[in-house]
């Protein structure tokens, strides 16, 4: 029950995703969708021991028991249907399948991998970029959140790879976008609150804003489901693509520190 994209292809033979080694672990997730459609599943956590830092070992995901087609198929809508490239995975009676098989194929193919910073010769690149020598091709949070929307509004099995400036990243994301709300983290304490309104799909940017100085973003997340978010949890070599819930979330990003836009 695994997805044939060339995407996926592409991320198992390129040097620059990286799978590490990871063990499983129990994790209390809950799913408020699936849970809606009476569906029976566990929280898994694959750990990376080997991760630099804490925040950053653990990639979540759900196995689901195994269901009726109708169900599947309305878990699939759930999940990935604000997508125009949709997942191709599809229901087999009598067997398992994960909470990341219900997302869109990007999201399917990098979840747990890690993004290896590369440097590739100007010489490949277009003429009009002017770039001369070396140029390092990096990912973050805004380039995969940008990745992810161009894969939303078009089919397509191919991901733009970028890191640009915070206040480009700002400018792009909120024109293709439109405000759901804004809050003040410290209004956040409560979950019915705080996900009311939410769909999946939504983007969420994380910023902040020091005195006599502009705006400047910190992080951006896709809303998967309530307090569960897929990102690209930051823009070094080890950190990984992948679910993770407000627990986590705000572990790498206190809510008191930060304004939340979605």
């Amino acid at each position: 029950m695994r997805p044939s994209l060339l995407l996926a292809r592409i991320v198992s033979t390129a040097a620059i995703f990286h799978a590490p080694e990871t063990r499983a672990r129990t994790h209390a997730l809950r799913l408020a969708r699936a849970d809606a459609l009476g569906c029976r599943y566990r929280g898994v956590a694959h750990v990376d021991a080997a991760a630099r830092l804490e925040h950053f070992a653990a990639c979540l995901d759900a196995i689901f028991e195994p269901t009726d087609e109708a169900t599947f198929s309305r878990l699939r809508a759930a999940y990935g249907g604000w997508s125009a490239s949709s997942s191709s995975v599809t229901w087999r009676e009598g067997e398992t399948f994960r909470l990341t098989d219900l997302l869109p194929p990007l999201l399917q193919a990098v979840a747990g991998y890690q993004f290896r910073a590369t440097t590739t010769p100007a010489v490949a690149l277009p003429r009009a970029l002017g770039a001369a020598g070396d140029v390092l091709c990096g990912c973050n949070c805004w380039g995969f959140a940008w990745s992810v929307l161009e894969a939303a509004s078009a089919v397509t099995d191919r991901v733009t790879i970028s890191r640009g400036a915070h206040d480009a990243a700002w400018r792009a994301l909120r024109n293709a976008t439109e405000p759901v709300r804004a809050r003040d983290g410290r209004d956040l304490g409560d979950a019915v609150a705080r996900n009311g309104r939410l769909r999946p799909g939504d983007v969420l940017m994380i910023w902040h804003e020091n005195e006599g100085q502009g705006r400047y973003l910190d992080h951006v997340a896709i809303f998967i489901d309530d307090d569960l978010y897929f990102e690209k949890s930051g823009s070094g070599d080890a950190t990984p693509f992948r679910l993770i819930d407000w627990a986590g979330l705000t572990r790498s990003w206190p809510p008191a520190v930060f304004r939340w836009d979605w």
